[in-house]
């Protein structure tokens, strides 16, 4: 997860300097245009005036340039929100990448065919640099619509939602008695040979649906894995809302741990309004996958 932080935070720091690039350009446009036709021209003598003026284009600011300016602006405030992982920015940024990216592409393509010999007889452009122009233009298209693709992804929300998965408790590596180290394969302290107390493993685990009054065996001796549509699963759903890999279940040194994994849905217990990641359930709880309603019964 640290990785994708940095991806995206790097990727925000490039926007932020594109849309810098075009705001630049926006804007010395507008005031080189007022600077020259205020100032310049009436300044500078005629016969200057005479060579200066047909190398200059006299056209006012219009649609073109506060385009210009809506676009950097716009390209620096994606930026800012990715570098600080924004939800709000990986939103608006899937959209975002993917229309930049098939905007690119349609663009290089124009481009291609415009200076291509056939189509303009007089053209005095290298092919290499044509075919440069349309290679470059399709990496990059390509990289904005992986990028859009990527924003998407289940890690990608977890990313910049904040989540940071939380592991289950290690069990004591010190002896309650004498504090020594232990050897958590042995039963009794090496040390002063106090005996140490074993975690109880359940007869039986499992989840009763309070809708269908189906039960689901829960595993004390491998992950039990949740989802839809893989009758391999240890706990398969026939249940739109449930996603494909949706959560586990496993039994860690005594305690049952409930882990949700690409949740579209939430994964909800005893009645909580903020979805869970990370859990230890206990005996009667109440869960929630996307929308099936579950009781957790250990015996």
């Amino acid at each position: 997860m640290a990785g994708l932080r940095f991806l995206y935070r790097f990727i925000g720091i490039l926007w932020i300097v594109f849309g810098g690039f075009f705001l630049f350009l926006a804007v010395a446009y507008l005031i080189a245009y007022k600077f020259i036709d205020g100032f310049m021209l009436n300044e500078l003598p005629p016969i200057l005036v005479g060579v200066i003026s047909p190398l200059l284009r006299h056209v006012p600011a219009g649609i073109q340039q506060v385009t210009g300016l809506c676009f950097g602006i716009f390209c620096i405030a994606i930026g800012m929100g990715l570098v600080t992982l924004r939800g709000w920015a990986r939103s608006i940024g899937v959209a975002y990448h993917f229309i930049m990216g098939v905007t690119i592409l349609v663009l290089m393509v124009i481009l291609y065919y415009s200076m291509t010999p056939r189509v303009s007889p007089g053209i005095a452009i290298p092919a290499s640099w044509i075919r440069f122009l349309l290679i470059s233009g399709s990496l990059t298209s390509l990289a904005l619509l992986a990028l859009g693709f990527q924003m998407s992804t289940h890690a990608a929300i977890e990313t910049f939602s904040g989540h940071v998965p939380i592991p289950p408790p290690m069990p004591p590596v010190k002896c309650p008695t004498c504090g020594g180290m232990l050897d958590l394969e042995k039963a009794r302290c090496p040390k002063c040979d106090t005996e140490l107390e074993q975690p109880v493993v359940p007869n039986r685990a499992r989840l009763l649906d309070l809708e269908k009054d189906q039960e689901f065996p829960v595993s004390t001796s491998r992950p039990t894995l949740v989802g839809r549509g893989d009758p391999a699963l240890e706990i398969s759903l026939d249940d739109p809302a449930v996603s494909a890999d949706h959560a586990m279940i496993e039994f860690v040194d005594g305690h049952f741990y409930l882990h949700a994994r690409k949740d579209t849905n939430g994964t909800y217990v005893n009645g909580m309004d903020q979805r869970i990641r990370d859990i230890e359930i206990r005996n009667n709880d109440v869960i929630i996958f996307g929308r099936p309603k579950f009781r957790f019964i250990v015996e």
